[in-house]
């Protein structure tokens, strides 16, 4: 049993968003994809890297390390085409996470 705070005896779930306040802005650097955050490193428990084709419709491609700010684009081994690359800063539990700014990239020639 996990204890919550439950004033008014509803049995909702754990506390699933306590801000953190955190802020992540991702941008691309020569050959990196890189990301800077704001707020309590401690807070944070990794980093997802995210790509979209459409900008709607997400695919996570790698976990990482709060310690790593970076990340050489080739690793993500994406097809040719044109992508938007989001960085998510997953918090510890109970903690929200945060995603970062939309990155625009072109890998190989366009099909």
């Amino acid at each position: 049993m996990i204890p919550t705070w439950n004033d008014w005896e509803e049995g909702t779930e754990i506390e699933s968003g306590i801000d953190n306040c955190a802020n992540i802005r991702a941008a691309v650097r020569g050959d990196d994809l890189s990301w800077d955050s704001d707020g309590p490193r401690e807070t944070l428990d990794h980093y997802a890297v995210f790509a979209s084709a459409d900008g709607r419709n997400l695919t996570k491609l790698m976990e990482v390390p709060v310690k790593e700010h970076d990340i050489e684009i080739k690793r993500l081994q994406l097809p040719p085409g044109d992508y938007m690359l989001y960085v998510k800063a997953v918090g510890k539990p109970s903690l929200m996470n945060h995603l970062s700014n939309a990155v625009s990239i072109r890998i190989g020639s366009p099909r």
